[in-house]
Parts: structure tokens; sequence; C-alpha cells
């Protein structure tokens, strides 16, 4: 079905076409009161989504300077309604779930009931394990994710004493596959070239049909999904892989009892929530595979955007390495001496504040809602904040649109340092969202590409082949994507 799509792209086209023409008629006019980057005919929503399909960007900068309140910009099938002011930011941080909804829009951004399946839509148990065992584990599990680290760039980019030059892409997939799934299924399996592909093919197939299922109203999206979705061919693949190591925890358990000490690991904390139908190996599957999306995906843009940065100014890399050694030679490689890197740390949070996309903090309308100053937002329309147009606002940051690798860490104590740190969020920093829904997932992430990030330092020299010049970013709709055809220059460390 997916070579029905590319080999025909005009007729998708006028099926996008005629589906924007008839929602965007009857839309507008419930949202007359919010002002439209764009225009409200029909016919030019058309070109206006495309615009924001290739441009968004832009498009939401433009609204962000222009209007002190709310404003809204087209997609193909509907209007994204886009807070523009302090106060709403607020109110909006605060609505209850049930009234604006985080999850019901997620869903709806990615799919979820297509593209993972209604198991991980229905039930989020996994969400609580990332934000309690995962976080509070990060110190124990430390030891196992620098191993992978050191193991993986071993194995992906060798240290050779020529410059040799990778693909960022796929290179990084391997490493962030390997090094995440240490975690989350630990040894052997991390290691298992074919799972880590599975796992990795989930990350685009999610991505690819969460793509196309948004450009269709909901009622054709069932019909759409049911000719497009591999996730359930995927499961069966990773199920055979997974089966053996879920047997192994259940025997330990069995022979030895509660007490047994488990590995520590993501699936143990699964199989010690999950009730009797999420115990089934299919279901332990699926939420593997969830997590893989949700931290290969993330994980591997973030760190890709810093080496792309460190890669055109390697200049960068005295001062870093500095700090590294000094750390680890007094501390060793652990979670509070990494925590003590402070430059790395603000080289990721700067590349962040530049490199995040366009919206943030989305939420969904479960029902009609008035704000404080009378906005009205009617029941099933997203409502989102406008995260890059804030980071590069000189109200809050100076040289705004100037990457300034150590902007963080040059603040004092009494400035409040720690509260600048990478995983920090606040109203004029939201690549991990806002509110309640903050990104539960940050502090593992923060802590794997920052780990990932020192050891490269040490290990590798690193540049570019047009030296100096960094690739620039793909902007596909809301989403700023590290240059899929980057490459950089490795050897092995000179001095």
């Amino acid at each position: 079905m997916y070579s029905l799509i590319d080999n025909h792209p005009f007729l998708w086209l006028a099926i996008v076409a005629a589906v924007t023409l008839h929602f965007h008629g009857g839309q507008s006019r419930k949202l007359k009161h919010i002002p439209a980057i764009g225009s409200d005919s029909p016919i030019l929503s058309f070109y206006y989504a495309f615009k924001y399909f290739f441009n968004a960007s832009e498009m939401v900068k433009e609204g962000y300077y222009t209007h002190e309140g709310p404003f809204r910009v087209p997609t193909f099938t509907t209007w994204i309604i886009i807070f523009n002011s302090p106060k709403l930011i607020e109110e909006l941080r605060k609505v209850p779930e049930d009234v604006m909804s985080f999850i019901q829009a997620t869903e709806e951004t990615l799919q979820i009931p297509y593209t993972l399946g209604a198991q991980i839509a229905d039930n989020d148990y996994h969400v609580p394990i990332i934000r309690n065992q995962l976080t509070k584990n990060l110190g124990t599990i430390f030891p196992e994710l620098h191993d992978e680290i050191k193991a993986s760039f071993q194995d992906v980019i060798p240290p050779t004493d020529e410059w040799k030059k990778y693909p960022i892409r796929p290179s990084v997939l391997q490493i962030v596959g390997r090094t995440s799934n240490r975690t989350f299924v630990g040894l052997p399996l991390c290691r298992n070239q074919e799972f880590i592909d599975i796992g990795i093919q989930v990350t685009k197939d999610v991505t690819k049909l969460a793509f196309y299922l948004n450009l269709l109203p909901a009622f054709l999206r069932p019909v759409a999904a049911s000719l497009l979705t591999t996730i359930s061919n995927r499961v069966k693949q990773a199920s055979k892989l997974l089966t053996p190591v879920v047997e192994d925890h259940r025997k330990r358990k069995e022979q030895h009892g509660e007490d047994v000490e488990q590995p520590n690991d993501f699936l143990s904390w699964l199989l010690d929530e999950a009730d009797e139908e999420e115990q089934a190996t299919d279901k332990l599957t699926t939420r593997i595979l969830a997590m893989n999306f949700a931290a290969i995906h993330t994980t591997t843009m973030a760190f890709n955007h810093a080496l792309l940065h460190l890669a055109a100014a390697p200049q960068y890399l005295k001062p870093l390495r500095a700090e590294v050694e000094e750390v680890t030679r007094a501390e060793g490689w652990t979670k509070a001496s990494l925590d003590r890197m402070r430059r790395l740390d603000s080289f990721f949070r700067e590349t962040q504040r530049l490199h995040s996309g366009c919206m943030t903090a989305t939420r969904k309308a479960l029902q009609d809602h008035m704000f404080h100053n009378n906005t009205f937002i009617p029941k099933g329309y997203i409502v989102s904040l406008p995260s890059e147009a804030t980071m590069i606002d000189e109200a809050f940051y100076s040289n705004a649109k100037e990457f300034d690798p150590f902007r963080f860490s040059n603040v004092t104590v009494d400035q409040g340092s720690r509260r600048l740190d990478m995983v920090a969020v606040s109203n004029e920093y939201l690549p991990f969202g806002h509110g309640r829904h903050v990104c539960p997932g940050r502090f593992f992430a923060a802590n794997e590409v920052k780990l990932m990030m020192a050891h490269l330092i040490l290990t590798y020299d690193i540049k570019l082949e047009n030296e100096g010049v960094r690739p620039p970013d793909l902007c596909i709709g809301r989403n700023r994507i590290p240059n899929v055809k980057a490459e950089v220059m490795f050897r092995k460390r000179a001095a």
C-alpha cells in the first residue's frame, strides 16, 4: 500500500485536496473569533495547509510576532490553535486532563490506536514506570548504560588513525537502539541485531503511518490503517526473540519467590506492574516496542542536533573535553559525576532551545471551554504552544538566534544554575512540553545523550567534510529534524 501512495502522489494529493476543502469550510465558521494565519477561504486554506506542511515554523513565528493572543494555523484536516499569551499559557498548564487532554492530543498526533495499537492507547501503565522506577534507578543502571555506549560506539564507529566519514542517522540509530535496549531488556538481547533492527523499523513505521493518517479525516483512517499498519508483524517478529527472556524472568520468580533479585531493567518492572492480560508475551512485546519508538526517535534527534553543532565548531571539543576529564578523574563515571558536567549539559540545553519543533504542550479539547480572556475553544480542537518562537525571542534570551553552547553554564549559583539544566522546563524553555504532562522520560534521555557525548568527546576527533558549515535542518510540519543525509568525519583522538 505504501508503494501505491509513493507511486501515485497525485491521487493522494487529490484526496487530501478534497478533504481540506470540505473540512476547512465548516471549521472556519467555528473559529472566526480566533485570527488565522493564512486564509479562511476553503480554496486558499488548502494552499496554506501545504505551506504549513513545508514551513510551519515560519507560519507560527508570523502568528507569534503578529498577535498578542491566540491564533490558528491550518493543517489538511483541521486548524491548530496556538496560545501566545503568558496568562493563557499558564492557564492551559492548569486545565484538568478531562477538559484539555494531553493524552488525547498525543494519540491524535501519533495516531496511536493505529500505529502502536489500541493496547497502548487504552492502557498507559508504562508511564508511571518511566516516571518512577526508571527515573529513580538512573544511578543504579548507569554502569550498564556506560558499558553499552562504549561497546556500541566501538562496533558502529571503530576508532581509526585516519579520518573516516559516517552517515550519522543510521549510525546513531544503532547506538541509541542498543543503549536504550540495555535498559529495556538487558543483555544479551540488546545486542541482537535483528531485535535492534525491529525496534528501529518500528520507529520509522510509526512516524510514516502517522504522517499519512493525519492527512485524512477520522472516518477514513481505520480503512487506511488496516492497509498500511505493520505493528502486528513487528510484534510477532520481536516476540520470538523476547519470549526466552520473559520466560527466564518468570522461572526465576517461580523457583525463588518474590524476593529473587531480578534484572534491573524495564521488562522486569513491566512484569511487576502488569495485570493478568498485560502479562501475555505479545502484550509485553508491544509495550517494549512502544518504548523503543519513544526512546529511539527523540534521543537520536537530540543527539544528532548536538553532534552536528559540535562537528561544525570543533573548537568546543577542548573545553568540553577538559570538563569531562576533570570530573571523571576526580569522581569516576557515575550519574552524579555526569550531573556535574555543566558545560556538557549547557551544550545540549542550547541545542534543544534552537532545534526543537515549533509547537509543544499540545492539548485536545474534550469539551467546549472558555479561558479567562473569553477565548473560546470548541470541543475537538487542538491547542498548542509556540515553542520555537518563544525560545528565540530576544525578550527571554540575549542574541536569541545565535548558538551559544555555554549560555547556561555561565550563570552563577545565586542566579539558580540548577534550574537551567537540560531537563528543567519553564514558560520560556519548552522542548519537553510544559505542565503536569511534561515528558516523563526526559531524565533518562538526557542521561543517555550526555553520556554518549562524553564518551565521544574523550574518544574521537570530529569534523564536517565541509568544515564549519552545519547541514541545514529538515522542517516537516511542526517537526525540526537533523539533516537526514548529514555525514560526520571521525578519527581516533589525536591528543
